[in-house]
């Protein structure tokens, strides 16, 4: 470019040009020289603070603390919730957030709204953890629905939902057993599965909630909520739900997890995680299960079953067969991306070729099921990039108000009266209270 800008200057010179000429051209080739300069000082800064993949095809993630705007393929808008505040990734630069903490900023807002940031985390700072994760979605009720795991001195209690068979109608979580009479009183949570006495469909208030909910499936148990699928706020950052261990994370509690380039179950990370680290995922507890200490089982539709299946009768499955990987779920332990790691030759897989097997078992599916689960399964191929229980750092934070809601049952908001004086015996969920 400068021969060129100098060979038109010379010629114009040569043949007589005004000095008002030579000196624009003079100009316009030192402006551009200044501007290319300065692009390179911003590409190497973004290069030098910016983890990048080494797959070709790999987008490169970006800090989570980076305000991404809203555009049709970099970010999402959040679906209304009851706060009138939503929390996105947001920063003024990569080099100024890498070593602050959540806390040193206050938010900002822009356009009547308020951006939290999530910057990234350091490894060995205060209060950060490394963990494992893993991934399933069982269908069942989760555990922090149960009144027996939450904190009941909590105030205000909250608990978490749970939902009908259709995964969308939220359903009451204890009933007045029938079995109460006048020697004491006894509610019990709505189960997952059949009881063999079906004291629930029994029950006032089973007969309560069918009259006044005509879409209720009848004979319905309690699930997990559709709803309580993974949600990507913009290419970065997203939220999702999780099982934990309580001493990990206790139920109703948010963790900011960041993948990191470790993986512990071979020599090197795959082209998936390298595509995947540097992304921030805040997850809330809302189920417990078999998880050890700094452990974050996520869930998300198609990731598998785990130990236990509520999850097949409920959209009208046939359960997997000896817990093998030939069912339409994939695997017991390991799901959908399970199918994609025995095709053939998946170990030369590109990242491309990960995420497209991972989309094309999701389309099979729940195409004919539902477009919540479909989406919820989409996006561990897209924004998770089909990632095989990437390593994390992680550490505790305040939950934003989409996970709150998603959480929080409406349904049961408070635990029925056992004073002494009410009845001559109380229990909740088999726990004798006075």
């Amino acid at each position: 470019m400068r021969i060129f800008l100098f060979t038109i200057a010379l010629a114009l010179a040569v043949l007589g040009c005004s000095d008002g000429k030579l000196n624009f051209l003079l100009v316009f080739w030192a402006d551009h020289e200044e501007s290319s300069s300065s692009r390179e000082r911003e590409i190497w800064e973004v290069k030098s603070s910016t983890p990048i993949s080494s797959s070709s095809l790999a987008p490169i993630p970006i800090s989570s603390s980076i305000y991404v705007p809203p555009s049709s393929s970099s970010s999402q808008e959040l679906p209304s919730s009851s706060s009138s505040e939503e929390e996105i990734s947001s920063s003024s630069s990569i080099s100024s957030s890498s070593s602050l903490s959540s806390s040193s900023r206050p938010p900002r807002s822009s356009s009547s709204k308020v951006y939290e940031d999530y910057p990234r985390i350091e490894p060995g700072a205060p209060g950060v953890k490394k963990a494992i994760t893993t991934r399933y979605w069982d269908g069942c009720r989760p555990s922090c629905s149960f009144v027996g795991n939450i904190d009941n001195r909590q105030k205000p209690w909250t608990i978490g939902r749970a939902c009908d068979k259709n995964g969308i109608n939220e359903i009451p979580l204890l009933y007045l057993n029938p079995r109460s009479d006048q020697y004491g009183t006894y509610y019990t949570a709505v189960p997952c599965y059949k009881e063999p006495d079906q004291s629930w469909v029994k029950s006032q208030t089973y007969n309560d909630w069918v009259s006044t909910h005509p879409d209720f499936p009848k004979g319905s148990h309690a699930h997990t909520c559709f709803d309580m699928s993974p949600h990507a706020v913009n290419d970065t950052l997203a939220y999702a739900f999780a099982a934990t261990l309580e001493t990990t994370l206790p139920c109703g509690k948010c963790a900011r997890l960041q993948v990191n380039d470790e993986w512990p179950y071979d020599a090197k990370p795959r082209v998936t995680h390298r595509a995947l680290k540097g992304k921030t995922l805040i997850v809330m507890a809302n189920n417990t299960g078999t998880v050890g200490e700094n452990h974050f089982d996520i869930m998300f539709p198609g990731g598998g079953l785990g130990a236990f299946d509520c999850f097949s009768e409920q959209i009208g499955m046939q359960p997997n067969a000896n817990n093998g990987n030939d069912g339409p779920l994939g695997h017991r332990n390991g799901g959908l991306l399970s199918k994609c790691a025995y095709a053939p030759l998946s170990d030369r897989f590109t990242l491309e070729q990960w995420q497209e097997c991972l989309r094309a078992e999701c389309h099979k599916t729940f195409d004919s099921k539902n477009k919540i689960l479909l989406d919820g399964c989409l996006w561990s191929a897209d924004w998770f990039m089909a990632a095989d229980n990437p390593s994390v750092d992680w550490i505790e934070t305040p939950c934003p108000q989409y996970l709150i809601d998603k959480y929080n049952s409406t349904a049961t908001t408070e635990l029925p009266n056992c004073s002494r004086n009410s009845t001559p015996q109380c229990q909740i969920d088999g726990v004798q209270n006075f």
